[in-house]
């Protein structure tokens, strides 16, 4: 029998780290769970819960710990998954000469978001520093994005953009499958279920529930023109952190909404492996949007507030 892969999760409290917690636990590939986590979050009900099904607790601070702490932290991982908030995505890089001498065999720097170009989002500029970093220190990596998550709604423009989503429970579901995977270390993966429009979601729901849904529309102005006076403020004030909000929210809008990039073909063309040629059976338990609608309608979960 192989040995279990041991796995640490940075911001597993977080609705993504949770997720892939979940994933983990839940997956027929054996691994061992650490969930390293901020010691003001040692008695929160996620670690309580994760504690008692388990998984390894750790308490560390990324953001303040010593380089000896972050290496005691991480020695003995096969797999470090990072997912924490956006606050934090700079504090990884900080965590790479310990990740290098503890002997993590594959890291997993935050993404789980939309594929784009540098320079398309400020975010994602972040994401790309780090993960320029991690090559430059030969650390072998693994990046996984998401595309939009089956949970949002609000439609950018008129709603005729192709996108692809995943259910945010699913996350960890297709993170198991990759982390494994041999062939996706030292690459960059899409993955999702769904190809759709937001007014393609939208018709499928009101099929399915046999009402009409009300459409919330963003038009291109009322995305670009608080981007672009984000972009002013923050010039004014880096610390302006309700511009910095704006400002990441609208790209993020103005990528996938807009310019149509959260597709299997754009990513294909900035080098992602797409899930779909991966497995081509598809992940155990993943939730498709009809799934999704049809658990909302079942009183299974609640509706986003974006569809009425």
């Amino acid at each position: 029998m192989a040995a279990p892969i041991k796995v640490g999760v940075l911001g597993s409290t977080g609705r993504t780290g949770e997720s892939v917690v979940e994933g983990l636990l839940a997956s027929e590939t054996k691994f061992e769970v650490t969930a390293l986590t901020r010691p003001s979050s040692l008695d929160s009900t996620e670690i309580n819960s994760f504690r008692g099904r388990g998984v390894r607790i750790v308490a560390v601070d990324v953001a303040t710990a010593a380089k000896a702490e972050l290496t005691q932290a991480f020695a003995g991982l096969d797999v470090l998954v990072s997912a924490v908030s956006f606050k934090a995505i700079t504090d990884q890089l900080r965590l790479l000469d310990s990740i290098k001498e503890a002997g993590v065999k594959r890291f997993v720097p935050c993404f789980w978001g939309t594929p784009a170009a540098r320079g398309e989002q400020y975010l994602l500029d972040w994401k790309l520093d780090v993960l320029d970093a991690v090559q430059r220190a030969d650390i072998p990596y693994t990046t996984i994005d998401v595309g939009w998550w089956s949970q949002f709604y609000l439609i950018p423009g008129d709603g005729n953009v192709r996108n692809v989503f995943l259910d945010v429970r699913d996350i960890g579901k297709y993170a198991a499958k990759i982390i494994a995977d041999p062939r996706t270390l030292n690459r960059r993966v899409l993955a999702y279920t769904d190809i759709s429009t937001l007014n393609e979601a939208y018709d499928l729901m009101d099929e399915l529930s046999g009402e009409k849904s009300e459409r919330i529309y963003r038009s291109i102005e009322d995305i670009r023109n608080p981007l672009e006076e984000a972009k002013v403020a923050l010039k004014k004030d880096p610390a302006d952190q309700t511009a910095l909000f704006a400002l990441i929210t609208n790209q993020y809008l103005d990528s996938w909404g807009l310019r149509g990039h959260n597709t299997p073909e754009y990513a294909k063309y900035l080098g992602y492996l797409d899930v779909r040629e991966l497995y081509p059976g598809g992940v155990a338990g993943a939730k498709s949007l009809r799934s999704y609608f049809a658990d909302i309608l079942a009183g299974q979960l609640s509706g986003n507030k974006d569809m009425k």
